[in-house]
């Protein structure tokens, strides 16, 4: 099949557009900025005629739905644990270890200790063994407690890296 250079860079404003829109990290920390850029870019295949105006629009009312959910996670995620952020885990206010996104807890030698399973109920489940784990304590907005005393603080950072490769998505 025969595409034209105007299809070729049709598809490729488009597939770029829709990585920008997919990247959680620049919605995460920094949620601003990045909406406008997807409004900008929208508006410059637009106006370069790569799109038409009705895809214009479906694309600023999705990055308008993203942003705005983002808005809502970051109030969110001021007061409670939220997969998908990364935490200093904090034993009488010193750093013992880390959660990442998806919710591993690891020491500060990398290794695994554990897991939050983000449920109703949000638990740390610590491993005893390679294959067994048992709960270690319960999550409460930025606390873990175990047997009603806290065990662990949370405190969200940002990771070295976040955001260095957000513009432009061009895959270079």
């Amino acid at each position: 099949m025969y595409h034209t250079q105007h299809d070729q860079d049709r598809s490729r404003a488009k597939s770029y557009w829709e990585a920008a829109l997919s990247d959680p990290t620049a919605f995460l920390y920094y949620a601003d900025e990045h909406y406008h850029y997807l409004l900008a870019q929208a508006n410059e295949i637009y106006q370069q005629g790569l799109i038409s105006l009705a895809e214009r629009k479906d694309m600023l009312t999705r990055s308008l739905n993203k942003y705005s959910w983002a808005v809502e996670h970051n109030i969110r995620r001021e007061s409670h644990w939220c997969r998908g952020c990364y935490y200093h885990v904090l034993a009488k206010g010193e750093v013992v270890g880390e959660v990442g996104p998806e919710g591993h807890y690891l020491g500060l030698d990398r290794k695994l200790l554990g897991n939050i399973e983000d449920d109703k109920s949000p638990k740390l489940y610590a491993w005893v063994n390679q294959f067994d784990r048992e709960v270690a304590g319960v999550v409460e907005g930025l606390k873990i407690i175990c047997d009603g005393q806290e065990l662990f603080q949370l405190r969200e950072f940002v990771p070295k890296g976040a955001g260095d490769r957000r513009w432009p998505y061009s895959g270079d």
